[in-house]
């Protein structure tokens, strides 16, 4: 499903007991950052959707190209932060040379494609928070269920309608991949809390 830039999802991963330090997810670089940095600090961590990334990058290649970037880019990934990094530029400079749209998109933000590399975040956990499924998915939920009001009468209408369609979405819900590992990241995100609640 394709957006314009100006209705990125965007949302603060803060449902699983991290009170403190949070890790944002979010497709579009300048209001990702904006966001994070009036709404919830600087000091939060900002990981960018690799699916939106991986799918804005192939637009700008003929179709004999895209599997072999498309590949090149995913290895990438798994890659640790730095390395996965030199790569990602290695490929953007072949890119240059005959797509240079797509080696733009590619170096757009590349810092924050691999903040869960960077923190160290158990694999598990990579497929479900390197991209805004988790967020998209909910959103699609309450769009299907609130597609049938023609008539809005106020806001405290819109309100109730969009808490009962999220709590209705919310029973089909499926545990995450890697669910049993989220302990790790509330470690990592915020360690004095954890460390505090260990003690306590």
């Amino acid at each position: 499903m394709s957006q314009a830039p100006n209705q990125t999802p965007v949302v603060r991963l803060d449902a699983f007991g991290c009170s403190t330090v949070r890790l944002s997810a979010g497709t579009h670089p300048l209001s990702l950052v904006d966001f994070r940095d009036v709404r919830i600090g600087t000091d939060q961590k900002v990981q960018r959707c690799r699916a939106h990334k991986l799918r804005n990058v192939l637009d700008y290649l003929p179709k004999d190209d895209k599997p072999q970037v498309k590949s090149l880019l995913r290895a990438a990934w798994k890659l640790d932060a730095d390395k996965g990094i030199a790569r990602i530029k290695k490929l953007a400079a072949w890119l240059d040379q005959k797509y240079p749209q797509a080696a733009a998109s590619l170096l757009e933000g590349v810092e924050e494609y691999f903040t869960i590399n960077r923190l160290n975040i158990p694999p598990a956990l990579h497929r479900c928070l390197a991209t805004t499924n988790i967020i998209e998915s909910p959103h699609a939920g309450v769009r299907i269920q609130t597609r049938r009001v023609a008539h809005w009468q106020n806001a405290k209408m819109v309100l109730r309608c969009m808490a009962s369609a999220f709590l209705r979405t919310e029973k089909r819900f499926k545990r995450i991949m890697g669910h049993k590992d989220l302990w790790a990241l509330e470690a990592i995100l915020n360690p004095t809390a954890t460390a505090g609640s260990k003690v306590a």
